[in-house]
């Protein structure tokens, strides 16, 4: 059909051999896109994908998302040229064809995704006239996508981060109060509910019954049942996940009150270590006392909750490192998001003062030592398997920018700052002012 129905287009009389090839490569993906559509939309495939990435009829709708999908690739190799023009020229192309797409089939989540996450990167990017506009679009786009798939957790997911940027610009956060929106915990808090067991095994029950059958659905459910790798890590996906909102939520904490009190400090240091250790040191909270969660995160000694291990000077211990039995796990076993979420939390600590009644700890003595637990625990993101970490996505995140610009607001760059600082260097991180730039 498709040979019979398509055709390439015309080249001039005195064109060049790359110019043939160009046309006979567009032809060619053409041809794919129908043949891929078509096959995806026969009934007997039909039961085997989730409906949420369904493609229809049309293959100009799977043709403009490879499309914006290509110009995300030539962004990520401008960033890696340190090109800011071509970086945000190719987020620009990306963003149109998948609007384009999104008209087309407005129900598929794969382009909805895409769509709302090149919005986020927009909003965030360095020089864009209204960045506040980028991410109220995005919350837009994933509020209507929760609306009509609330099955889906990733979306749901994606809404109260998009949530929690939007918060940090004045204007939208006084819109959504006037129009009495939730905020990002409210939307943290009904997502530990979806990722309740119950929830997850009702679900799957559902694509069980006579006329909601459905093998796609069905293997979306049972996969946040398999064990997350590395296998000895005896995690779900559902459980790690579950420990990624969790920590989002702490994370929330600092960023709605930039200055908690003491005992609303120790409690989200103590709800992240509880989500990032593993075996008995999970328990340790039971007798740990309040600052568990405080010594776990950060190198301080576990017993006496006083100066750093072994009885160093914090100067001493700063030069040399952590003690390795206070590194926490190194099996990455509780999971990427875990890790990348606690790097953030830890990031956003670097704003907060110690908690009064702890370990004596003077303000640089605290950001120091956030910051050095900030680059363990991406460290540890890394060492997953099949880790989903992004130098260009990490280097737009809002929460990480304190620790990798080495300062806090508009101030000078500090001592403790190179910490974060050569840690982006060593990951391709740019830490430029230009890049570095916060929006307004």
């Amino acid at each position: 059909m498709a040979a019979t129905l398509m055709e390439g287009r015309e080249v001039e009389p005195g064109a060049t051999d790359r110019d043939r090839r160009d046309a006979d490569r567009g032809l060619y993906e053409r041809v794919a896109c129908y043949c891929t559509v078509k096959i995806l939309a026969d009934p007997r495939s039909q039961d085997r994908i989730p409906r949420w990435e369904s493609w229809g009829d049309d293959p100009d709708a799977y043709l403009l998302y490879r499309l914006g999908t290509k110009a995300q690739e030539d962004a990520l190799a401008a960033n890696k040229r340190r090109d800011v023009d071509g970086e945000r020229a190719g987020h620009e192309r990306a963003l149109k064809h998948f609007e384009e797409a999104a008209a087309l089939v407005p129900g598929n989540l794969t382009v909805r995704l895409h769509q709302a996450g090149v919005r986020e990167l927009m909003g965030q990017f360095p020089g864009v006239t209204d960045p506040g506009d980028h991410i109220r679009r995005a919350v837009e786009i994933y509020t209507y996508c929760v609306q009509l798939w609330p099955e889906h957790i990733e979306t749901a997911y994606r809404l109260s981060i998009a949530r929690a940027e939007e918060s940090r610009h004045p204007a939208h956060r006084e819109e959504r109060a006037r129009r009495r929106e939730p905020a990002s915990r409210e939307h943290l808090r009904l997502l530990l509910g979806r990722l309740s067991r119950r929830a997850i095994l009702r679900r799957y029950a559902r694509t069980l019954l006579p006329g909601r059958r459905n093998l796609g659905e069905r293997r979306y459910w049972r996969q946040w049942w398999a064990m997350e790798r590395p296998r000895p890590s005896l995690r779900t996906r559902r459980r790690s996940f579950r420990g990624a909102v969790r920590i989002a939520s702490a994370a929330e904490v600092l960023r709605e009150n930039g200055s908690p009190g003491p005992d609303e400090l120790r409690a989200a240091f103590r709800n992240v270590a509880r989500e990032v250790t593993g075996g008995w040191a999970r328990w340790g909270r039971l007798w740990g006392g309040p600052d568990w969660g405080l010594r776990r995160l950060l190198y301080a000694d576990h017993r006496t909750g006083a100066d750093h291990v072994g009885g160093d000077t914090h100067s001493r211990a700063g030069i040399a490192g952590s003690a390795p039995r206070h590194r926490g796990s190194n099996r990455a076993a509780a999971g990427y998001l875990v890790n990348y979420n606690t790097a953030c939390f830890l990031s956003l600590a670097l704003a907060t003062r110690p908690p009064a009644g702890s370990a004596a700890w003077t303000d640089d003595e605290w950001r120091e030592d956030c910051a050095r637990a900030a680059v363990v625990q991406l460290n540890t993101s890394l060492r997953v398997t099949r880790s989903q970490f992004s130098a260009a996505w990490a280097e737009r995140d809002t929460d990480l920018r304190p620790l990798f610009t080495g300062r806090l607001g508009g101030g000078p760059v500090t001592a403790w700052g190179e910490i974060g600082r050569n840690w982006a260097r060593f990951t391709g991180i740019d830490v430029t002012e230009e890049a570095a730039a916060a929006p307004p």
